[in-house]
């Protein structure tokens, strides 16, 4: 791991996925941490306070809210929120929270990561 790229949690409960992501933020400049369920991603966040970004489903494998879980605990992280083809909840989402479809496109993902790592983009704050 190269300690100057932005370090991304990724939360995927499908191995496969998960490993192409990885491999993907990877090969496009990022580091990258990964967890397959709730449990262990609030291990990774404990871990790696560095963890500037998390990418995860809507719904994580052991059925809680992905959204929910990153912000309730974690609502200083900024998050990429991965939804179904054809569900659009960009208008309820929290400033800080961005949403992309899957099947994820690395290009899509790529641009929200980098805007996201940009000094003025909005961190959401602690209610």
């Amino acid at each position: 791991m190269k300690l100057d790229r932005p370090l991304i949690l990724v939360i995927e409960d499908e191995i496969l996925v998960r490993a192409i992501l990885i491999a993907q933020l990877f090969d496009g400049g990022f580091n990258a941490v990964e967890a397959g369920n709730a449990r262990d991603a609030e291990y990774m966040l404990a871990t790696y306070p560095q963890i500037e970004i998390v990418i995860g489903d809507a719904v994580i494998s052991d059925q809680t809210d992905g959204l929910d879980f990153i912000t309730e605990h974690w609502p200083d992280k900024k998050m990429i929120v991965a939804f179904d083809a054809g569900t659009d909840p960009s208008c309820d989402l929290p400033k800080a929270v961005r949403s992309i479809g899957k099947p994820y496109a690395f290009a899509e993902l790529s641009d929200r990561l980098n805007e996201m790592l940009t000094a003025d983009w909005p961190r959401r704050r602690a209610g």
